[in-house]
């Protein structure tokens, strides 16, 4: 069966076949209708366009549009490095003197009433009698 088939798309592929293989294999019925099948592949594959659907198109083109403006944008990765050490340079020669505030002593402050209470002292024993 599978020889059949081997010929039937050979000879569909315009290969030389031989001629007693190719009547045997239209001689059997799977072999016709493997046949058929290979014919309608064929088919299938050439109205099948080759070209993508105007809409994917579409949207591929934005996509690289907007990959490409980016690309614009983008900075060398050497010249962003170099920014970098700059940066860290620049900042580690600056003296920086951060601002300090003298500070009154800290006192509470004075209050405005004082409020006192007569409790007797607790009793020291244990057990508390």
């Amino acid at each position: 069966m599978d020889q059949h088939l081997e010929t039937l798309s050979a000879m569909l592929d315009g290969d030389v076949v031989n001629v007693e293989a190719l009547q045997a294999a239209l001689a059997d019925a799977e072999a016709r209708r493997g046949f058929v099948e290979f014919v309608r592949l064929r088919q299938v594959a050439r109205e099948e366009s080759a070209e993508p659907a105007p809409a994917f198109a579409a949207r591929v083109g934005r996509s690289w549009e907007r990959r490409r403006a980016l690309a614009r944008l983008r900075v060398p990765l050497p010249l962003a490095a170099a920014a970098v050490l700059l940066a860290l340079l620049g900042g580690s020669l600056i003296d920086v003197k951060w601002p300090t505030f003298e500070r009154a002593e800290a006192r509470p402050p004075q209050p405005s009433r004082v409020l006192q209470f007569d409790v007797p002292p607790p009793d020291t024993r244990i057990g508390g009698r």
